[in-house]
């Protein structure tokens, strides 16, 4: 029963935050398939199911250093690869990434970058994908100011398919590539 409600809950939220005034630049809801609304609201409800596992239940979780400022954690539930964290650092860019895995299969895909330079801009993306396309995306930034937290761009409204997928996809591929690669190698490690 919590589960069902959960799912409407979030298809309602998703639904709304879909709804949000577009700036012209983006995808209007009207224009958007209500079948992706939807299928993207169930694949951010198998993501919160996975997170909330992982919190609650004590995850298979490790952690693979890649040079000296970046870092993978992924977990495994059931004995699968399901939610991979990235963190890449340079002197002027933070860049973290969330992958949710289902089936052995890439789910979402969560962007998240702070700038420095040459402005301070912090942004977050969300790509949902289906047989390795995406699907449907949505996205906020934001310019910051002197002595703002990154995390200022969370009370953002989300704007629908601004960019196309293939940016999208083009944005987060270089990270998934290296990201799949210290996984692949640390879980062959381990057996």
């Amino acid at each position: 029963m919590r589960f069902f409600l959960f799912t409407l809950t979030a298809f309602y939220f998703l639904l709304n935050a879909c709804s949000e005034p577009n700036d012209g630049n983006s995808t209007s809801e009207n224009q958007q398939p209500v079948e992706d609304t939807v299928k993207a609201a169930l694949i951010d409800t198998l993501a919160f199911k996975i997170d909330r596992q992982w919190t609650q239940e004590g995850p298979n979780f490790h952690i693979v250093p890649i040079g000296q400022r970046d870092t993978v954690k992924y977990i495994e539930l059931d004995g699968k690869l399901q939610r991979i964290s990235s963190i890449f650092i340079t002197d002027s860019v933070l860049t973290w990434l969330v992958f949710h895995i289902v089936d052995d299969e890439l789910k979402l895909v969560r962007f998240r970058e702070g700038r420095e330079m040459p402005e301070r801009t912090v942004k977050e993306a969300f790509s949902y994908l289906e047989n390795g396309k995406i699907f449907f995306a949505k996205e906020r930034s934001k310019p910051l100011e002197p002595g703002e937290p990154l995390a200022a761009f969370r009370f953002l409204p989300f704007v629908n398919n601004v960019r196309t997928p293939a940016e999208m996809q083009a944005e987060y591929a270089p990270y998934w590539e290296i990201t799949k690669k210290a996984v692949e190698q640390d879980r062959a490690s381990r057996k």
